[in-house]
């Protein structure tokens, strides 16, 4: 008998090994359509990343030591070997080379120190804006204590001129 749309084949399903359904597939006669693999089961968390490899100064100058001393012997392909050993690639080499010509190789990564000079000026700068902000101040305190003088005098003179009946 051969398997229909309504009858399923159960002699072959039952030897079939069992695979997750990557979602809803037509079955035909209980079996699955030929071509649909189901990949191996993927974390639902993602992929872990691999940390960047960072290169300490030292070891940056002891490959580049190592280079240069392949280099210099001649031997074709010593330098693609050190490369490979080390999992990096020339354009590092290129860049570590122009860090080192330049004194980079040893500078931290982040904000930059401040020159001394600059950080002298910078000072001086905010005492003098200090200075001319306390002078402000002072001034305005002594027109604050005018007005409050002032003030007073004015609630003082009514008074006396309608005890008095008149002006003084």
């Amino acid at each position: 008998m051969e398997p229909t749309l309504d009858t399923p084949d159960t002699t072959e399903t039952a030897t079939a090994p069992l695979v997750p359904s990557p979602g809803p597939v037509a079955v035909l006669g209980g079996r699955r359509p030929t071509g649909t693999a189901t990949g191996p089961a993927v974390d639902p968390e993602g992929i872990a990343r691999r940390r960047r490899r960072s290169f300490p100064a030292s070891e940056r100058l002891r490959i580049l030591t190592e280079i240069d001393a392949a280099v210099s012997s001649g031997t074709p392909g010593a330098v693609g070997v050190i490369l490979r050993r080390e999992g990096i690639y020339a354009s590092h080499v290129s860049t570590w080379r122009r860090q080192r010509a330049t004194d980079g190789l040893e500078r931290k990564r982040g904000r930059k120190a401040r020159a001394a000079e600059d950080l002298r000026a910078e000072i001086d700068a905010l005492q003098r804006e200090n200075k001319r902000l306390q002078a402000r101040l002072h001034h305005a305190e002594q027109i604050i204590d005018l007005q409050k003088k002032v003030s007073n005098l004015l609630t003082i003179l009514p008074s006396e001129m309608l005890a008095t009946g008149g002006i003084l």
